[in-house]
């Protein structure tokens, strides 16, 4: 579990909670490592001392290996990148991640926004 918001984050916090896939799928072998998906939790509007899971905005992030790049590949279920709803939204690959690891002492911006080390490439749809 890590804060998605930030080591120094100081409200409640947000929180993203990795699982790992690993077995027989759709008849294809997933080894160890090589699927990975997370839940955003938040406070619980309820119960400000709990967790619960978000029901807006990101939702879910589903992290996967593609041996044809040999890289990983980054989505979520976010209400953010389409019109309308809840939409499954490509949001990169490994690269843009060591992009923006090496660059993190330039004080560059990247896209609209500020620099910010995390999986989700803004603009990228």
């Amino acid at each position: 579990m890590v804060n998605f918001q930030g080591f120094n984050d100081p409200d409640d916090g947000n929180f993203f909670l990795f699982e790992i896939v690993s077995g027989q799928l759709a008849g294809t072998k997933v080894e160890r490592g090589d699927f990975l998906f997370g839940h955003f939790l938040g406070p619980d509007p309820r119960d400000q001392s709990r967790l619960s899971l978000l029901t807006s905005g990101l939702l879910i992030e589903a992290i996967a290996w593609d041996p044809s790049k040999q890289m990983f590949n980054f989505d979520e279920l976010t209400e953010g990148c389409k019109p309308t709803g809840a939409n499954w939204c490509y949001r990169g690959d490994s690269s843009f991640v060591l992009f923006k690891t090496l660059n993190f002492s330039t004080g560059k911006t990247l896209g609209n926004g500020p620099f910010t080390i995390g999986c989700a490439a803004p603009g990228v749809t």
